[in-house]
């Protein structure tokens, strides 16, 4: 169990998730979706990103960048379907 929890943290990807990408912490998922910090941490405070959370340890975040982009697209364009002046 401790030898999964350790390869999920430092992105070695076992055979389950072969094809699946992981990060580990805000600052990575941050550049791997070409945004900020910031909006990572905006985004983790208003629920989006609860979905893609696949591990959390003390205060290290593991996440599905993947399914992260999808979240953040979907509640992009639905903000801006409904904040539009």
């Amino acid at each position: 169990m401790a030898e999964l929890f350790r390869s999920v943290i430092h992105g070695e990807a076992g055979p389950a998730t072969a094809s699946t990408v992981i990060c580990s912490g805000t600052k990575e998922l941050a550049a791997h979706l070409a945004c900020s910090e910031s909006t990572i941490y905006a985004l983790r405070r208003d629920g989006v990103l609860e979905d893609a959370v696949v591990s959390q340890i003390g205060r290290r975040i593991v996440y599905n960048v993947e399914r992260a982009r999808e979240l953040a697209n979907n509640y992009l364009e639905h903000t801006r379907k409904y904040n539009k002046p």
